[in-house]
């Protein structure tokens, strides 16, 4: 079971997986509204989180996550993914 965590501009989305399966999706409006206690205790199986972010946030938001017993994996532009991309910045 993973949680993903989409840190956009305006908007932050959170949401719980299982295999392909949606489980739970909800949009915040900052990172602090995140409730990482409530979705542990809802979802007690979570083990890993992916957290991206178009700012600098993804450090606060991972390191909540890590503190409630989840490895986290923090998405950039970094990150080897199967997926190419073309932009240059």
């Amino acid at each position: 079971m993973n949680l993903i965590v989409d840190i956009g501009n305006t908007l932050i989305k959170v949401a719980v997986m299982e295999e392909r399966k949606t489980l739970l999706s909800q949009v915040f409006a900052s990172v602090e509204d995140i409730a990482v206690e409530h979705l542990r205790e809802q979802f007690p199986y979570l083990t890993l989180a992916i957290v991206a972010s178009t700012g600098a946030q993804t450090t606060t938001v991972a390191e909540r996550l890590r503190v409630a017993g989840l490895r986290v994996l923090e998405m950039t532009s970094l990150t080897p993914t199967p997926i190419a991309n073309d932009y240059l910045t």
